[in-house]
This record gives structure tokens, C-alpha cells and sequence, in this order.
């Protein structure tokens, strides 16, 4: 059901609101023992994976009591309450600088542009995703986890627990207990909002450091403004101009530009969430890389690296990757206790889903490829389409990390070191990918998929063109103002376009399913009304 939905868009609103205070008290607390120089934009980037955090503890309770945690939505909410006032007690006793005023006013008019311009569904179509759809099968899978299944079992061929990465999930079912009416597509609006301000946060802070002209230690409001947009927006642009921004050709609409930051357009997705998590581990590898007390930062790097894995197990292959090249190439780390302090909790964590399932695999035979819909392969020249201006300024980027690493001695520079690397991973990951089908089997082709990978490598083109706007907007407001001024207004006036068609499209693209709109909206009884309701 399509049209103007005000209160909805309140109560998700509200919902988010909560939801990312939780993870900032969280962040709060947990972010003393990073021994970082952390600011409170800083912790804000952590907030979204906080929450992660939280739903994976509920999960494992969840497993533990037989279904018996999610399935009482009042248990849950004390278990809220009583987690944030522990956090807000520990974060009193030691809160982190605030930040300084350019800072804030940046990340604030980033924050409220982009969630805007990806949040607007929320307003204006009821579902947010429709049965049928990935975020009907994944608010499907939550409602299990709500219903008192402990994990959520196979869509097609019947009990077969852990059968999909639960991450996302216990976050749905998390944020659908504090939602009015408790409904998994209820909570579908306000997961949008927190999923995409987490994205903006976490390159947010990503930007501030490895952007601009910093010394040691130092941070750009700028360089975290020009990575928020450019990674948090750009792409698919020249689409937009070809008026085909709901039609990319041999793409099937704006996620298959090969752009992570269409993973912003709604309705959220495991995927989606996974870029979350997978940006505040380049933050923390950056951190890490750049400290002398660095192995908390880098156990925090794996912790937030095993959630994503097991969230949409794609980041986990380019994340390793850049993990171990931050290990590698740091100087005055030892080798086997970095790896350790990564590779110990996030495989903790994937552990908890992937046992179970090779349990499950050797039970049953195998996997069986029951793919519907065909990969998205985009020729050679839609690619550089959609890319477009990401890439003469990430050409501009890269030989700004260069020129910047060769005056620190490069493996000494974080930034260098984790952009380009993750850049390079990613690229290995894209040519790699196919030889997964054809070494495990036709039931893992959608780990095997490039277009699961060219938009992580695509995030680190953005970051390094992030990198070669704000040299080149320092180095024009060095001498006239008005030229940086322009040279910004034009990557926004180019950017901006996609997203904005793309979100204001959204609502004629979606299922009409008015029995379902009737029922979230509380407009009378239909056949997903309770029977003792009507």
C-alpha cells in the first residue's frame, strides 16, 4: 500500500532513535578498553555494531533456553532496560571527549541528508518489504526466532536449523520487540533508519581518519563528510542522466550497479547490515594499525568481523584479508598475537552458526543450489557507468595515499594501509570468486557470485576517491574558497541523483499486498488479524 503514512514514519522514528541510543551507551562502555583516542562521533560509529553485539548475546540465551527468549518480548525489554542503565552507569564514570563543533556540524548534515533521502519509504510504503521478497523471507526467519524457534530453520525444505546466517535476524527480532504492535515487518522502517545511520557513522569516522592532511593522531571533519557521501551515495549515477535509474540495464534496478551504498536503498537486508559491520572494521583496523596498545582494537576489529560473517559471509573473506595485511605489514606487531587477537573472536563467533550447519550439511547430503534468480553480471562498460566519477578521483586518491605513505614510510601509514589493501583484497576477491562453485559444489554459487564482491571492492574506490576530493578541496580552499566550494557542490550535484530517483521510485516498484498494509496499519480485521481480535 503506497501513499503518506505519518504516524508509522514517527513510531520508526522513535523505534530508531531508541535503538541507536542503546548502542551508543554500549559503545560507550565497551570503548575504554579500546585504549583509543576516541571521540563521541567516534563512538557513534560503533553503535550500530553495539546493538549487533547485543542481539548476538540474546540469540545465544535464545539457543540456550530453547526458544524461550525472543518468544517473551517482555523478558526482552527488561533485559534492554537493564543493559542500557549498566552501560549508562559505566559510561558516566568515563565518557569520551565531545567532539569539536565542525565536526558535529558535518556529520549532522550528512546524517539527517542521507537517512532522508534512503528513509523516505518509510513514509510512504506499508510493508517495507513485501512477502515474497529478501525482506519478507527475512522477517519470516525474525518471526520464528519471535514464535520460540531457536534458530531459523529452511524456507523450502523443512527443518534444517541454521540453514541462513541468523545475525540480521536477532537484530530484526530485537528492534520488533521494542516496535509497537512487535511485528518483524513492523520493524522493517525502523531497521532502515538505524542501517543507514550506522553506514553514515561508521564512514563517518573511517573518513576522519584517513582523509585530508592529518598528522598524527589528527582527524578531518571534512575527509569524514566527503566518505559519508561517497560511500553512503555515489554510484549509478550516469543512469540517472540516461533516465534509466529504476532500469539499470542487465542489472534489474539500482542494487545491481555494483555499488555497496545501494545497499542503503530500502527495504533492509542481511547484506545491508553486513555493510555496517564491515566498514567499522576498516574504522577499528585503522585504529588498530595507528596505536601502540593495539591489541584490543584489534580484538574489537575481529569481534565486529565474526559478526559480520555471520550476517552475509561475503565480508568475512575481503575483512580476513585486510585484517591479515594490517598484521602483516604493521610495523612492531607481532605476527601470531595480531592474528590471534583478529581470527580467536570472530571465528568464536562464526562457529556458533557454522557448526551447527556443517551438522546440518553432512546430515542431509549436501547443499542443493535452489537459486531463483540469475546473478547480476554487468558488462565491461556498464561497470565505468556506474562507477563514473569514483574513478578518476580515486585515480586522484590513490596517488595522494602514495605520495602521503612514501613520506611516512608507507607500512607505517594506516590509512595507506588499510584502504589500499582492502581496495586490493576486494579486487582478488572479484577475480577469485568464481573458482567457489567450482571447487565446493554447485550449492555454494552464491558465494561464488562477483556481484557479491564488486561492490565491497566499489566501497574502496569511494574511500579513495573520498581521499582525492578532500586533497583537492583543502588545496583550492588554500587559495580561493569559491573554487572548493564548486568543486564540491558538482560531486554532490552528480552524486545525489541515484538515490534520490531511486527512493522516490521505490513506491511504485513495490508489491501491492493490502491485506498485510491493513494489518500493520491496525485498520480493521483481515486474515492477518488474530482471532480473538475481530
Amino acid at each position: 500500500m503506497t501513499g503518506l503514512f505519518p504516524v508509522l514514519a514517527v513510531e520508526a522514528i522513535a523505534v530508531a532513535l531508541v535503538t541507536l541510543a542503546l548502542g551508543a551507551l554500549l559503545a560507550t562502555a565497551a570503548s575504554r578498553s579500546l585504549h583509543a583516542d576516541l571521540d563521541l562521533p567516534d563512538v557513534l560509529a560503533l553503535a550500530v555494531p553495539a546493538v549487533s553485539a547485543y542481539a548476538f548475546v540474546l540469540e545465544l540465551a535464545h539457543i540456550a533456553a530453547r526458544g524461550h527468549v525472543f518468544s517473551e518480548p517482555w523478558l526482552v525489554r527488561g533485559l534492554t532496560v537493564g543493559a542500557a542503565l549498566a552501560a549508562a552507569a559505566a559510561a558516566v564514570r568515563k565518557r569520551p571527549a565531545l567532539g569539536d563543533r565542525p565536526t558535529w556540524i558535518a556529520l549532522a548534515v550528512v546524517s539527517v541528508a542521507i537517512v532522508c533521502i534512503w528513509g523516505s519509504p518509510v513514509a510512504r510504503v506499508v510493508p517495507l518489504g513485501p512477502p515474497g521478497s529478501d525482506a519478507g523471507m527475512h522477517a519470516g526467519w525474525a518471526s520464528q526466532l519471535l514464535n520460540g524457534e531457536t534458530t531459523p530453520s529452511a524456507s523450502i525444505s523443512g527443518p534444517i536449523p541454521n540453514a541462513y546466517p541468523w545475525e540480521f535476524h536477532a537484530v530484526l527480532a530485537t528492534i520488533a520487540v521494542l516496535t509497537p504492535g512487535g511485528r518483524p515487518y513492523g520493524a522493517l522502517a525502523p531497521m532502515q533508519l538505524v542501517q543507514t545511520a550506522g553506514a553514515v557513522f561508521a564512514l563517518f569516522a573511517l573518513g576522519r581518519r584517513v582523509a585530508g592532511r592529518l598528522g598524527p593522531g589528527e582527524r578531518s571533519w571534512l575527509g569524514g563528510a566527503a566518505t559519508a557521501v561517497l560511500g553512503a551515495l555515489a554510484g549509478g549515477n550516469v543512469f540517472v542522466l540516461l533516465g534509466v535509474a529504476a532500469g539499470t540495464p542487465r542489472a534489474g534496478g539500482p542494487r545491481g550497479t555494483y555499488t555497496l551504498s545501494s545497499a542503503n536503498l530500502a527495504p533492509p537486508v542481511a547484506r545491508d547490515l553486513g555493510f555496517v559491520l564491515f566498514v567499522t572494521v576498516l574504522f577499528l583496523l585503522v585504529l588498530a594499525a595507528g596505536a601502540r596498545r593495539r591489541w584490543a582494537a584489534l580484538g574489537a576489529a575481529g569481534t565486529v568481523l565474526g559478526l559480520a560473517a555471520v550476517t552475509s559471509p561475503e565480508f568475512l573473506f575481503v575483512g580476513a584479508g585486510a585484517a591479515v595485511l594490517v598484521v602483516a605489514l604493521t610495523p612492531e606487531m607481532r605476527r601470531l598475537r595480531g592474528l590471534a587477537a583478529v581470527f580467536a573472536p570472530a571465528l568464536a563467533i562464526l562457529a556458533v552458526w557454522l557448526v551447527p550447519l556443517v551438522v546440518s550439511y553432512l546430515r542431509v547430503g549436501g547443499f542443493v543450489d535452489a537459486t531463483v534468480n540469475p546473478a547480476i553480471r554487468l558488462g565491461p562498460g556498464d561497470i565505468p557507468l556506474s562507477w563514473a566519477l569514483l574513478i578518476p578521483l580515486a585515480a586522484y586518491g590513490i596517488a595522494v595515499s602514495l605520495a602521503r605513505a612514501r613520506r611516512r614510510r608507507w607500512v607505517s601509514d594506516a590509512a595507506a594501509l588499510v584502504t589500499l589493501g582492502t581496495t586490493v583484497v576486494a579486487g582478488l576477491a572479484v577475480l577469485v570468486s568464481g573458482l567457489i562453485p567450482r571447487v565446493l559444489g554447485s550449492g555454494f554459487d552464491i558465494l561464488g557470485r562477483a556481484s557479491r564482491y564488486w561492490p565491497i571492492l566499489e566501497l574502496g574506490v569511494a574511500v579513495l576517491a573520498a581521499i582525492g576530493v578532500t586533497d583537492l578541496v583543502e588545496r583550492l580552499a588554500a587559495r580561493r574558497v569559491a573554487a572548493a566550494v564548486a568543486v564540491a557542490a558538482a560531486v554532490l550535484a552528480v552524486e545525489v541523483p541515484l538515490p534520490v530517483a531511486a527512493s522516490i521510485d521505490l513506491p511504485m516498484q513495490a508489491s501491492r499486498t493490502p491485506g498485510l498494509a491493513r494489518a500493520l496499519l491496525d485498520r480493521g480485521p483481515n486474515a492477518f488479524t488474530a482471532p480473538g481480535d475481530t
